[in-house]
Order: C-alpha cells, then structure tokens, then sequence
C-alpha cells in the first residue's frame, strides 16, 4: 500500500499542477487519519502532522468525515475557515492555495489526498470533476493494494500454520506407524494368527502411511509456498534412484504391476535425491490410485540429445481434455474423480511440477478419457555425462513399444 500511495500522489501532484501532496488513511480503529506517503512538505511540518485524529477540525479530516472536497483558495479563506490551525509563516509558505480530496470505494470514505498550490487560485467546475474522479482512481487503487496486503498476510499465516500443525503431526503419527508395524509382523509371525486382527492391523497400518504422506505432501507445499524448499545440487543416478524405489514400492502392491525400463548406464543429472525420489513416488502413487482396476504402470528412462526423461504411464480412467489445463494446479481434481471413492488433496501433481521446475526441467501430460495417462518429466543431464550406448535393460519383459498418448 505503501508504494501504491506513493505513486498515486504523485500522479495527483502531476494531474493538478500542485507543488505538494499527500495521502492519509483511516487507522484500523477508524478513529485516526494517519500520512501513509506524502511529497514536497519539509519533514518537520510531517512529523507535526503524521497522525491526528479524525475529529481534529481540519480539511483533510472534513474531506473524509464529510466525503466532499475542501477547498481553500487562499490563506486568508484558510484562516477563515480554520481559525485554529497554524497560521505562522513556516505552516503557510510557500503555499497559497489547498485542496482536500476524499478517496471513496463502493461509499465508503477510506481517507483523502491533500494538494497544496504555490499560487491562490479558483477552482473551476472542471477541476472539482477532476479531483473527485482523482479520488475515486485513487481510492480503488489504494483500496486494491490493502486487500493484496491482506491477502498475502493471510496466505503466509496460513503457511506458518500448516507448517506449525504438519510438524506437530508427525511424530504421534509416526509412533502410530511404528506400532502398527509392529503388530502387524507380530500377527503375520503367529501360525495360528487371526485373519480378521490381521486385517485390521494392516488398515491401521495402511491408513498411518496415507496420512503420512497426506502430512508430506503439505509440508512440501508449505515450503513451496514460503520459499523454504530446500534443493540440493548432487550428481544423481535416475536409473538408481527408479530400481530403489520400485523394490520397496513392489511388496506393497496388490492389483497392480510396475515394469521399469531405463538404459544400461546410468543417467544422471544434478539435484536432489529425496526430492526427485518423491517425484516418482508420487507420479507412480497417482498412477496406482487412479487405476482402480489394477494392471501394469510402467516406468521408463531415457537420454533424449542433453536431457533425461522420465515417463510413468498407466491405463487407468485418464483424464478429460478440458481439464488437463488444470491438473497441476493446487487443490485441482479432476471432474470424473469421485472423492468418496478416492481420497486426496489435490497437491501431489502441484508440488511434483514445483520440484521439477526447482531441478530446471519441464512436466508434461498426455492423457485420454478412459484411456489412462503418461506423465513425462524432462530434466537436463549432468555435465559431460558421458553418453552411453543406448542399449536398454528390462526389469520384467522385453522392451515395450513406443507409449501412445495415455496409455502403454
């Protein structure tokens, strides 16, 4: 608001010919006219009038208890109106003439504007029409700037707050985890273990790790948003990265199969390990979820001229055209995701594309309604990474057939 002050008085100084001006506020309490930015005045009339109070009789406070202008044409109508101000030859010189603009939104008087003239003059019809359409600009602008202020201070205590209660979350949950686990082998190991306790200790178990990666997902986003995340800059092997995940991902799979395709030498890029692990992680998760029906997800690397791409495809239900404009967004889902059937946020695809963009690369998808989707994350390789031979090692068959859009 601030800045926007300064701009607009001075384009009031220059609208008007004015040699001084300034812009008041109304205090939080409303009781109060406080400068937010004045120019042209010597600082010591500013520090005498930097707050005042709204019933103190003065032009500018009229102009916004009344919502009309003051207009002063000369010292002597000054010192007939208000007899009171300071009248001695430091408070009047070297002006001659002042003018006191309210600044209105939707009916409201929010504060005014103050010009001041070097000569005595009239003021025409002409000038009045201009100075009240000055005031209206320049309260909307004013009035525009408080609400970004606003709102941006809502958004980093939102921010400060997710991060506060994620944190604050994390640790009974993961002493949850860890004694669901515990049971769980506990009644794995027993030969004559209960079916149904079994089953009960794996949903517990199974319903910790979603809201873990639930309580993940939003502190990522909280760094995100506060611009905390942390990228680190190490030489990272992705086909290293993909065979480690897709270990531990496997066991835990019931309908569903992940095949994995990358070259036989490595392919690195500089970045951060943890992050881009999660970008898998989450681009296979997504895969997972959104294919209810089980099948294959496939997961393929390859060097592309100075860049690595990364392709996760499933043949899951895609999604609709008009909403692949929209799938990276925050809290976006798409309208054929029944949220009774599938839970989530609508953060995962939003945090994966920051964090590429974080690595200087590039997310893409392609997908068909009821034909699954393929995401492809672009990354550039590492520096004198040296190029390989091309030839391609399969995790579970032959090598596949070029991906179609959405689908294997």
């Amino acid at each position: 608001p601030e800045q926007v002050a300064e701009v607009v008085v001075m384009q009031g100084v220059a609208a008007l010919d004015a040699s001084a001006g300034s812009i008041a506020g109304l205090s939080r309490d409303g009781t109060q006219l406080e400068v937010v930015r004045a120019v042209g005045y010597p600082p010591e009339l500013l520090e005498a009038y930097r707050c005042f109070p709204l019933a103190a009789p003065m032009p500018l406070t009229d102009a916004v208890r009344t919502g009309e202008l003051i207009l002063l044409e000369s010292p002597a109508v000054r010192a007939a109106r208000y007899p009171r101000l300071d009248t001695s030859s430091a408070a009047l010189s070297p002006w001659r003439a002042w003018a006191s603009i309210p600044l209105k939104v939707e009916g409201r008087t929010v504060g005014a504007m103050g010009l001041s003239f070097v000569t005595a003059r009239d003021f025409s019809a002409d000038d009045c029409d201009l100075m009240l359409t000055l005031g209206r600009q320049c309260a909307q602008a004013l009035e525009r700037a408080r609400l970004y202020g606003e709102a941006r201070e809502a958004i980093r205590a939102r921010d400060v707050f997710l991060s506060l209660a994620s944190h604050e979350l994390k640790t009974p949950l993961a002493t949850l985890q860890g004694h669901a686990e515990l049971l769980l082998r506990r009644v794995r190991g027993e030969a004559s273990g209960d079916e149904r306790l079994y089953r009960s200790a794996r949903s517990i178990y199974e319903q910790a790790v979603r809201l873990h990666r639930l309580i993940d997902l939003l502190l990522d986003f909280s760094h995100l948003q506060t611009g905390q995340l942390r990228i680190e800059h190490k030489p990272v092997d992705l086909c290293t990265l993909a065979r480690r995940l897709i270990e531990i991902l496997e066991p835990t799979l019931k309908q569903h199969r992940l095949d994995l395709y990358c070259p036989d030498e490595p392919l690195l890029v500089e970045g951060d390990e943890v992050r881009l692990t999660e970008v898998l992680q989450n681009l296979i998760n997504n895969a997972i979820k959104y294919s209810p029906a089980g099948g294959p997800v496939t997961v393929r690397l390859e060097r592309q001229d100075e860049q690595a791409r990364l392709i996760v495809a499933d043949q899951g239900f895609g999604v609709p055209a008009e909403a692949l404009g929209q799938i990276f967004g925050r809290f976006y889902r798409a309208p054929n995701v029944d949220p009774q059937q599938i839970s989530g946020l609508g953060l995962g695809l939003a945090v994966v594309k920051e964090v590429v963009i974080l690595h200087g690369g590039t997310i893409e998808v392609e997908s068909k309604e009821g034909g699954g989707s393929t995401f492809t994350v672009v990354l550039p390789l590492l520096a004198g990474a040296q190029r390989g031979s091309g030839n391609q090692e399969d995790k579970h068959r032959e090598e596949p057939p070029a991906l179609e859009p959405g689908r294997e």
